[in-house]
């Protein structure tokens, strides 16, 4: 293995790129490390890609704790972003994602049930109990599980659109 340190006052933060052509014991011991410092990880593979292009089976790997869970997007509420990392509302709480909400977009979706609603997040349509449009110009969003959600001006008229106002 190579490692490679660049250190330059054009960059805004640190990064650490592995790559290489197989998963390998050294790469899961550097992966375990960062997860133990909170390290934003993003772990990408050509499943994953495939994935994110429309292809193959969508995995959705949410953690809590030392428990982790493949989730189905039809049992996600919503997405959201929280101190830099990104969390499901799924299976009665609350999921810490790997995919950053960009990618969550991009993967497949044939039933157009998630929608951005704001920068930080996205939510499930079929999740959604009741809007509520009594404040001028905005609309909050009410999910089945009691969150709640506001609809930001700028996706505003995309989300009227998906829902039919």
């Amino acid at each position: 293995m190579k490692l490679t340190v660049v250190i330059s006052p054009e960059y805004d933060e640190s990064l650490i790129t592995v790559t290489a052509p197989e998963m390998t014991d050294e790469i899961r011991r550097i992966m375990d490390f960062a997860a133990g410092e909170d390290f934003q990880i993003r772990y990408c593979e050509s499943e994953t890609e495939r994935n994110l292009s429309g292809h193959g089976k969508t995995r959705i790997v949410g953690s809590r704790g030392t428990d982790a869970v493949i989730l189905a997007p039809r049992e996600v509420q919503a997405f959201f972003t929280r101190e830099k990392a990104v969390y499901a509302f799924a299976r009665g709480g609350e999921w810490k994602i790997r995919l950053r909400l960009c990618e969550l977009e991009k993967l497949p979706d044939p039933d157009g049930n998630f929608i951005r609603i704001s920068q930080s997040e996205l939510v499930n349509l079929r999740a959604v109990e009741k809007l509520d449009l009594s404040i001028s110009g905005t609309v909050t969003v009410f999910l089945k599980n009691g969150h709640k959600f506001y609809v930001s001006r700028r996706c505003l008229k995309a989300f009227k659109k998906a829902v039919g106002l």
